[in-house]
């Protein structure tokens, strides 16, 4: 129906409009051409006062083809008496100043008994128009160019709505350029696509800026693109914007060279692992950076130069490739890791404790275990970690010492050419009738019991090792007195006593063997000072030295001897409690004795 507001003559003469004044559109009333109301909005936008309004008659204000057209709309708006609204039309208005302005009414009829009056709401369009225009005359010079080129142009009405698009911005989605113009961004793109560039383009439209992003775009075959996007926002004389204007460029094949250059610089063509030019940028970042606690561990492939020496270089590789694979596994996303030579690996924990490089590592030996290689031949790796837990720390003197630990660990592993020198020394005393079996038992119940303890995978691969050569020193002595079922002489005692110093001497002379020297040195002292070789009391004992005090003890007492039977569990405990303070330390008996009533049959 029309829209009409019903008023006899008395109420039309008398009807208020004053609220209409707080109003930011234009509104009038007009009877019989003349205006009988105005508002300030209205005032504002001819520039003539209210009272100069009143006094004019409406059509004054308009050219007399302007006013021609109005009336043929009034009298069409008057016949019209079932039309659907609201119902608007376009005029031309001449300020007082003499500017012209292209105004947006709105008219509603005023029904009455003898006369006919309008009310009518009126928004200034003019900036508006001027922008359709040139824009319309800067799309119409350029269209040939914008219609020929591979670069994708379109602008936006709104953050999400579509104004004008070239053709190759319609051929990326293979639709029609009209079909498009006008639409929402989501009547075009996947939904999760659309919302990502509304964002963009309410960030151009609300801070009127040039905003560029790179954004993930399906094209008409449904393959993702990565399109360059720049939004430019058209302003106003007021400094507002109007419109944006955007173009893309399709950097997909671009993003993939550049990609392809990238792991050529800075991966490792065999492992794919980062390489070492990557590794010292990376590392020149953390040298200067606050990030701590920083984790270092390095890794070395043992048996590699077996392989290649035996089944060929291109079994090394793979021997390589698996490991790194393992790695790269055992590790977190942020962890950087990198071949940092033949057959080295070394990682970068951000971040990274203790506990966490222990539990890297931890990863990496059980998923080495559990892999295999060809004919059986099982995966090994040293493993060695230091933390950077100060800031000015050197973080070369921690790659150093993380170095050093993997070669400490490396004497522990069997296929580790350092097991050589171990191997060697432990050969020549197993033809002095050296007892094996007693070492071995030894390094269970050392690292059951230092497992227990909470000792770091440092911490336990010193200790193997340590037991390991802690009778080194036996080297010197006579396969007859060691093997000697009778009761000692003093002069023999006093020979057996000598071992733990030839076993220090010995291991002073091996590089990666002399930390151990003074635990060797001190493993037959005594709490209580009644030990050899120094007859150091308390606390001057080190701790390892006390610790394998009591493991030797151990197996000694539950694996008995040729001129000794084995003791019971609770003859051991009771022997131990008895030498507390005495042979043995006390706090570290105590938790043995516990550990033994805990863990052992």
């Amino acid at each position: 129906m029309q829209r009409k507001i019903s008023l006899n003559d008395k109420e039309l003469s008398s009807h208020s409009f004053k609220y209409y004044d707080f109003l930011p559109i234009g509104i009038y009333v007009l009877k019989d051409d003349n205006f009988i109301y105005v508002n300030d909005a209205l005032s504002k936008i001819t520039g003539y006062s209210k009272n100069d309004l009143l006094n004019h008659k409406s059509l004054n204000l308009i050219s007399k083809e302007e006013s021609i057209r109005v009336n043929q709309i009034n009298r069409l708006f008057l016949k019209k008496k079932k039309s659907e609204f609201p119902f608007s039309y376009e005029f031309n208005l001449k300020t007082k100043n003499g500017s012209i302005k292209t105004l947006e009414a709105w008219p509603t009829l005023i029904d009455h008994e003898k006369s006919t009056a309008f009310l009518v709401m009126v928004m200034d369009i003019t900036e508006r128009k001027k922008l359709e225009k040139k824009l319309s005359q800067l799309l119409l010079e350029q269209k040939i160019l914008l219609d020929n080129i591979e670069a994708q142009i379109w602008y936006l009405t709104a953050v999400d709505t579509y104004g004008a698009v070239n053709r190759a911005h319609a051929n990326f989605f293979g639709l029609n350029k009209t079909y498009i113009e006008n639409k929402s961004l989501l009547e075009i793109m996947s939904e999760s696509e659309a919302k990502i560039s509304i964002e963009y383009n309410r960030i151009a439209f609300d801070e009127k800026k040039q905003i560029k992003s790179e954004e993930l775009i399906s094209n008409k075959k449904g393959e993702e693109c990565l399109l360059a996007i720049t939004r430019t926002p058209l302003m106003d004389e007021k400094g507002n914007v109007e419109l944006i204007v955007c173009s893309a460029v399709d950097i997909t094949e671009q993003k993939v060279a550049e990609k392809t250059i990238y792991n050529l610089m800075y991966h490792d063509d065999l492992t794919n692992l980062y390489n070492r030019r990557f590794f010292n940028k990376e590392l020149k970042k953390f040298a200067n950076s606050k990030i701590i606690p920083l984790g270092i561990v390095i890794l070395d492939v043992n048996g590699l130069k077996v392989i290649n020496d035996t089944y060929g270089h291109l079994e090394g590789d793979k021997l390589l490739k698996l490991v790194a694979k393992i790695v790269s596994k055992s590790c977190k996303k942020k962890d950087i890791v990198s071949r940092w030579g033949g057959d080295e690996i070394i990682i970068i924990m951000p971040e990274a404790s203790d506990q966490d490089t222990d539990d890297i590592i931890k990863r990496i030996k059980e998923r080495c275990d559990q892999a295999m290689f060809r004919h059986g031949l099982p995966v090994s790796v040293a493993v060695g970690a230091a933390t950077k837990t100060n800031i000015s720390q050197d973080i070369n003197d921690v790659i150093r010492e993380a170095e050093e630990n993997m070669y400490a660990h490396k004497l522990t592993i069997k296929n580790s050419s350092h097991y050589a020198i171990i191997n060697s020394l432990m050969e020549s005393l197993k033809t002095k009738g050296f007892e094996e079996e007693h070492v071995i038992n030894m390094r269970k119940i050392g690292l059951k019991f230092g497992e227990k303890l909470g000792f770091s995978l440092k911490e336990l691969n010193k200790l193997d090792t340590l037991i390991t050569l802690h009778d080194i020193g036996k080297i010197k002595i006579s396969n007859e007195m060691l093997t000697k079922s009778d009761k000692l002489t003093e002069e023999e005692y006093q020979k057996i006593q000598e071992h733990p110093m030839v076993g220090y001497r010995l291991l002073k002379s091996i590089e990666y063997l002399e930390d151990l020297a003074q635990d060797v040195l001190y493993h037959h002292e005594k709490w209580n000072g009644t030990g050899y070789p120094k007859g150091l009391k308390g606390e001057d004992i080190p701790y390892l030295s006390r610790f394998i005090a009591l493991i030797d003890a151990y197996e000694v007492m539950s694996s008995g001897r040729p001129y000794k039977k084995a003791m019971t569990k609770e003859d051991i405990i009771s022997e131990f409690k008895e030498q507390s303070g005495k042979q043995f330390a006390p706090h570290i008996t105590e938790k043995f004795i516990a550990f033994l009533e805990d863990s052992l049959d």
